[in-house]
């Protein structure tokens, strides 16, 4: 307990600053609040979820103090809970089913990607009726949004007026339509990460409990698979309810983003061309990612249907979960 608070009051006003910084509204400051989860991380799944909850008090109590009460209540709703209930997750454990030794069964890590999607949009659900409450008051509110970054990022708004034929309020349209798929996709990436670089660090310092077996091991739900074609099919529903559906996918098409190039490094080792393979496949999703990352998406959705790195790569290890 000593030690417990400390660390999780540190994370906390690390975790606060990070966040803090998306009131400056620039450019950078979005990419320094996904990061903000990630000293929650390293606190939760090294020193307990006590710690975590901790830290994210003390955030929350300085995000009210030195910005507003509302701020605070974002940063709640917005890392706070999510980043503490997937901690909650990745820490839970059960004794062996055999009951024959003193090993744990913990919470499968591939469930704990399928999570942090459903609190992906989950997220969006919530911020629709918060700044909206209707899908006409959110696109307003996220246009002017659009104009305050775009307004306050020096330089940013003349070299894209320096464009030909720019227009900047086509534009921000395009932006708003394609904020929420891309915010949900990316937010799932960015949380799976700072969950993944969480357990390393604490792996690292010896304070990580659970087994962390490779990410090549990870294998979600065929389920999820299943899920991922029902919410695609159910976005082309006009309105909230074809937003929410999209959302989903989009998470999930991002997930087997991420599985798929998962598969292609597990399936092409030992093959004597695989710096070639990998190296083209990262060219493409370098230079050509809108037309690439459906091919890979499409990779991790054979891999989780047909078990592709089971049956063409190397055997897993003891500690690989589902």
């Amino acid at each position: 307990m000593k030690t417990t608070l400390p660390i999780g009051l540190a994370a906390g006003i690390a975790s606060a600053l990070l966040y803090g910084s998306l009131a400056t509204g620039s450019m950078v400051s979005v990419l320094l609040f996904y990061l903000s989860p990630l000293p929650l991380f390293i606190s939760g799944l090294g020193w307990g979820v006590t710690s975590a909850a901790t830290g994210i008090v003390a955030a929350a109590v300085l995000a009210s103090v030195f910005v507003t009460a509302k701020f605070a209540g974002l940063y709640l709703i917005w890392t706070g809970a999510p980043t503490l209930g997937l901690i909650y997750l990745a820490t839970l454990s059960r004794p062996a089913i055999d009951g024959a030794t003193d090993q744990r069964e913990w919470y499968p890590q591939g469930r704990l990607l399928v999570w942090t999607c459903v609190i992906a949009t989950s997220l969006l659900v919530l911020t629709v009726f918060i700044t909206g409450p209707d899908l006409a008051g959110f696109q307003a509110h996220m246009r002017n949004l659009f104009e305050h970054i775009i307004k306050n990022s020096k330089g940013f708004e003349e070299m894209l007026a320096q464009q030909p034929g720019f227009d900047k309020a086509q534009a921000i349209g395009f932006m708003v339509w394609i904020l929420p798929a891309v915010s949900v996709g990316f937010w799932t990436i960015t949380t799976w990460a700072n969950l993944w670089l969480g357990a390393v660090v604490a792996r690292s310092s010896g304070k990580l409990e659970r087994p962390w077996p490779p990410f090549s091991e990870i294998i979600v739900p065929h389920k999820f698979a299943w899920a991922f074609l029902a919410f695609f099919a159910l976005s082309f529903l006009p309105g909230v309810l074809g937003l929410f559906a999209g959302a989903f996918a989009t998470a999930a098409a991002f997930s087997f983003v991420m599985l798929g190039l998962v598969t292609l490094h597990v399936i092409s080792g030992g093959n004597l061309y695989r710096p070639f393979i990998l190296g083209t496949a990262y060219a493409l999703l370098i230079f050509l990612s809108w037309l690439s990352l459906p091919a890979f998406a499409a990779l991790g959705l054979a891999d989780t249907s047909l078990g592709l790195r089971a049956r063409f790569g190397p055997p897993p290890s003891p500690g690989s979960t589902t």
